[in-house]
């Protein structure tokens, strides 16, 4: 089945309704893509912070370890907290890993979300779901015997951080892609436009003045830039131009009828 359109102001609105369509489309794929990207970088620089106070916090409760300690879900809240007073924040969210397995953890549904074998990665970033983890290298754990696993210690932040900073830029990020976006649709509209309208409208006009002053001797002269006022002008289609009509020649009239035709109707 073929649709097809006849009316030059039909062509008109189905072209900027496409060129609608196109920067919602590329609004909506932006933004998805734009807040990704910024809420990943935002959770990656937390991460890199808070794994940061947990190395200090470790290497602090080293320093003060007479015994072996046992890694446990204790063990990691006393370093969550730790870190946390540090950083004077009021929550962390760590888990301790030995030989890719979890022995300690301060959020126990994380499994759920993250294999341990991907989560236990020494130096790994991980992006699943709605959380981001990243990991520290092995670190030796105290009083244990030569050859026993590494410590590897895990951060854990949500990826979608919603607070009055990240949600000012991201507003700032979407008003500045919405302004893109309008820009490039008005760009657009306007080459499309020039090349299939105003363009071939122009031609035209240049046609009829050509041939009315060959066969009429006279000249059209406008008293606006309006193409489509002029070209009604030529054709009788206003008061005033049945004059430029009776001057032209039927086979001039009639081709000057026919360009016309077939740019408006076609």
């Amino acid at each position: 089945m073929r649709f097809t359109v006849r009316s030059l102001g039909g062509k008109l609105i189905i072209s900027a309704a496409l060129t609608l369509l196109l920067c919602m489309l590329l609004f909506s794929a932006g933004s998805w893509l734009s807040l990704k990207f910024y809420y990943e970088h935002t959770a990656t620089s937390v991460a890199s912070r808070h794994l940061s106070a947990l190395r200090k916090a470790y290497q602090d409760q080293v320093n003060l370890l007479k015994a072996a300690q046992h890694i446990d879900d204790r063990f990691a809240s006393e370093l969550a907290q730790a870190a946390s007073n540090r950083l004077h924040i009021d929550e962390l969210n760590v888990a301790l890993c030995e030989s890719k397995d979890v022995k300690g953890t301060t959020m126990h549904n994380i499994a759920a979300h993250i294999p341990e074998n991907d989560l236990c990665s020494p130096g790994a970033l991980n992006v699943i779901d709605d959380y981001l983890t990243l990991s520290t290298g092995r670190l030796q754990i105290p009083n244990h015997l030569s050859g026993s696993p590494s410590l590897v210690i895990v951060d854990i932040e949500p990826l979608y951080i919603f607070n009055a900073g990240t949600t000012k830029r991201a507003i700032l990020i979407l008003i500045g892609l919405g302004i893109f976006i309008i820009a490039f649709g008005v760009t657009v509209y306007a080459l499309v436009a020039r090349t299939f309208f105003i363009g071939p409208i122009r031609r035209l006009q240049a046609r009829i003045s050509a041939l009315v002053a060959a066969n009429a001797n006279t000249e059209l002269t406008g008293t606006t830039i309006d193409e489509l006022s002029m070209l009604a002008r030529s054709f009788s289609l206003e008061p005033g131009g049945s004059a430029w009509r009776n001057r032209l020649s039927p086979g001039t009239h009639y081709a000057c009828e026919k360009r016309l035709t077939a740019l408006v109707w076609s």
